[in-house]
């Protein structure tokens, strides 16, 4: 279970996989529950999750899909955070959480 502490503004990305060729995303920020120094993980939303309205302060159940990558040429190694599904548990005042 996580709170969300953040959401940004949607947008539309293309997409091979909709008939209109593009498809919604927004990033969300959620903090494991456990306090102010918990996990906290930027994820993307897509779809038809990216319109819904999440507020800070609401507890939510996620799945969270992590995938790593890597650049050959610079070594690099980067890790997209997809949250696949999202669930609303509840809603508490944001307050009681900071």
């Amino acid at each position: 279970m996580y709170i969300v502490m953040s959401l940004s503004p949607m947008v539309q990305v293309a997409s091979n996989k909709t008939e209109s060729g593009t498809m919604s995303m927004r990033t969300i920020v959620l903090r494991e529950l456990g306090g102010q120094w918990a996990n906290t993980y930027a994820a993307k939303v897509f779809g038809t999750k990216a319109k819904e309205n999440y507020v800070p302060g609401q507890v939510v159940g996620a799945s969270l899909r992590f995938r790593v990558s890597s650049s050959l040429t610079s070594g690099q190694t980067f890790q997209d955070v997809v949250a696949e599904e999202i669930v609303t548990i509840n809603s508490i005042n944001q307050d009681e959480i900071l």
